[in-house]
């Protein structure tokens, strides 16, 4: 599998960010919105609001299209509104107890439970260009280990973290950190995420998606 922009490189933000949306259409605005939480790295330099507002326009635009083609005959879209930021906190993450219900999970690595229908993915890597590829829960899990201990905190707290997440295996995917690594902090080429709109491109809004 292609890759670039791997994962050493210069400073990095783990990153939780809410945001509200409302469904769409050309003549009609939903009453109400919805809340979503997703789920980043990102280069620091690029943790600012301007970067934040092109980033996730793009990301809702490009799953905008992707449920066009999906379902032609909706002429709908989901408008993104509003959105703030905040810093993962590694440290409650991995306290999790090991419990797979939402009771648990919620509180500390929530991008376990909350993934929806529509969104192609809650959690994502974003390079220094702007372009993202997205991770799966467990991917983002490991992530956030290893960046604990990359960055000399104690590493029996990441290994722990492991051994709950990964009973059977934890120590193997331990020892094969560095390898790991490489495969998700990383854009896969070609990525398997359809991309309608690049990063810098305008306008920068959410919808109507457009045919490519």
């Amino acid at each position: 599998m292609g890759k670039h922009q791997v994962f050493r490189m210069a400073q990095r933000v783990l990153k939780e960010v809410q945001l509200t949306f409302r469904h769409t259409t050309p003549t009609s605005f939903a009453p109400g919105t919805e809340g979503k939480r997703w789920f980043f790295e990102v280069p620091d330099e690029r943790d600012n609001q301007e970067n934040w507002s092109e980033l996730l326009h793009r990301i809702t635009y490009n799953a905008n299209c992707l449920l066009r083609q999906e379902q032609p005959s909706d002429n709908g879209w989901w408008a993104m509104e509003s959105f703030q930021t905040q810093t993962v906190d590694s440290e409650k993450a991995l306290s999790w107890n090991g419990e797979t219900t939402a009771e648990s999970a919620l509180p500390t690595i929530p991008w376990c439970v909350l993934q929806t229908s529509w969104e192609p993915s809650i959690c994502y890597w974003v390079d220094s260009h702007g372009i993202y590829d997205a991770l799966d829960f467990n991917a983002y899990c490991e992530l956030l280990a290893f960046r604990w201990a990359e960055q000399g905190k104690p590493v029996e707290a990441a290994r722990e973290f492991l051994r709950k997440l990964y009973p059977d295996a934890w120590e193997r995917i331990w020892n094969e950190r560095l390898h790991r690594m490489e495969n998700i902090a990383c854009i896969r080429e070609p990525n398997p995420i359809p991309v309608f709109r690049r990063p810098g491109e305008r306008p920068w809004t959410s919808g109507p998606p457009q045919s490519p």
